[in-house]
């Protein structure tokens, strides 16, 4: 399905406060989606996620914005955009407009200087290359520049990982098994849940396999009960 060409005008307010750096980009969201309530689900995480895309590519993306045409606000919400979605999924394109994004997709990041890239300051970058040297200063860059997984904890109250696991393939959602939370279920995209009868009926919450792990270590640590059946009987209650 196709975006409808108004996500691009939202896209660019978000952007423009977000990049005046006055507070936390996930706080300017909120106030925003609460500024805005006629706005739908898929039109809220197209806008967030292309939020976060430019955050995470900030040099580069706006370096690309340097070419092209027209406003340059617009230039850079098009491009946040594509890093979620196909060129051929944004309605109210011009040709230009177009051709300059598919041709802005094609180019070979792996090209561009180190630094730009990495997303980092030129200082930031100088010190860490200086302390950890260039390789693992970028393997760092590229785990922090990751998009954030989707992590599901499986209440093991009132379902299991299996049941679970089928339960979403009817949706139809894909998932991995998280590799140490015995617990956990990783989304393969981020679909809406809220609907979901195995969200609503309390099966399954969303939570990071890291804070899964420390919970449970936490609980186990206080001598409670372990830590799964201590944040399961929580949820239980």
């Amino acid at each position: 399905m196709r975006l409808p060409p108004a996500i691009v005008p939202h896209i660019e307010e978000v952007l423009r406060e977000v990049l005046r750096f006055t507070g936390p980009a996930d706080v300017t969201l909120s106030r925003y989606f609460r500024e805005h309530p006629r706005l739908g689900g898929r039109e809220r995480g197209v806008i967030a996620e292309s939020t976060y895309a430019f955050l995470r590519n900030k040099s580069v993306l706006t370096n690309f914005a340097e070419s092209g045409a027209g406003p340059l606000m617009r230039r850079i919400a098009l491009l946040a955009l594509a890093e979620i979605v196909d060129v051929d999924d944004i309605a109210g394109l011009s040709i230009e407009e177009a051709q300059w994004l598919t041709h802005t997709r094609q180019i070979d990041r792996l090209q561009l200087p180190l630094v730009m890239r990495a997303n980092l300051p030129q200082w930031l970058f100088d010190k860490l290359s200086e302390r950890i040297g260039q390789d693992e200063t970028m393997a760092l860059a590229d785990a922090m520049n990751q998009q954030a997984p989707l992590d599901l904890r499986v209440n093991s109250i009132k379902s299991d990982r299996d049941t679970v696991v089928a339960g979403l393939a009817e949706a139809p959602i894909a998932c991995t098994l998280t590799p140490y939370s015995p617990l956990g279920l990783r989304i393969v995209k981020k679909p809406a849940l809220q609907n979901l009868p195995l969200f609503k009926n309390g099966a399954i919450e969303v939570q990071d396999e890291g804070s899964q792990l420390l919970a449970q270590i936490v609980g186990a640590k206080r001598g409670e009960m372990p830590g799964t059946l201590r944040w399961e009987y929580l949820a239980a209650r």
